[in-house]
């Protein structure tokens, strides 16, 4: 990885473009009502505290789709797991843990994507959702930038904040507004292509190899 010394990330990030695009064929399933995708791990690091409190308050239709995937190394995470098990709001649907290879195909299903809602930063799952042109709601902390071509960026996905009340408004638009949504699709997707596209990801690395064998 290469870092600033700031800590800002500053290398490009490589997306599989052949498994994660807009062309995809979507998954073959029964949908009745406009539906969210959670396809990461669940648990409070990606904070699904946050969003199981603002599903609570949502005044829109909808469902959620949330893989049941855990990471239960010990007594605790396991009984934080069961609790946020029990929990979950009523909007929410469990199903199997997806493979990678089909991961593609259920964004093309889905209307929108929640992404994770505490570390402040994106990571693999948004930057697939972008390439595959569907909307993701993720926590973005404006003040942890990315430098892309030297341009510093706070990249254009929201909230930019992790409140569960401003989380559930922007959910509730999400559903209800398709202009909404497309405008969200396109500078997401432009933002990932500019700091993803494997042609330019590959260059770049190429550069860093050719210095580092230089010295």
């Amino acid at each position: 990885m290469k870092y600033r010394k700031n800590g800002i990330r500053v290398d490009r990030v490589i997306v599989d473009n052949e498994i994660f695009n807009e062309n995809v064929k979507p998954v073959n399933m029964k949908k009745n009502k406009f539906t969210f995708l959670s396809a990461q791990r669940l648990g409070l690091e990606k904070g699904h505290d946050i969003i199981w409190e603002a599903l609570k308050i949502c005044k829109s239709d909808f469902e959620v789709l949330q893989v049941k995937w855990f990471v239960q190394n010990n007594d605790e995470e396991k009984a934080i797991n069961d609790e946020l098990v029990k929990e979950k709001p009523t909007q929410v649907r469990f199903i199997p843990l997806i493979k990678r290879k089909e991961l593609g195909q259920y964004f093309a299903f889905a209307d929108a994507i929640l992404g994770q809602m505490k570390t402040g930063i994106q990571g693999a799952i948004e930057r697939y959702v972008a390439y595959c042109r569907k909307s993701v709601l993720c926590y973005t902390d404006p003040e942890k930038t990315m430098i892309v071509d030297g341009e510093e960026l706070i990249p254009p996905f929201l909230p930019q904040t992790n409140d569960e009340k401003i989380l559930a408004n922007l959910i509730d638009k999400v559903v209800e507004s398709k202009e909404f949504r497309d405008e969200l699709v396109e500078k997401q997707f432009n933002y990932i292509k500019r700091l993803c596209e494997p042609e330019k990801v590959i260059s770049d690395w190429e550069q860093i190899f050719c210095k580092e064998l230089m010295k």
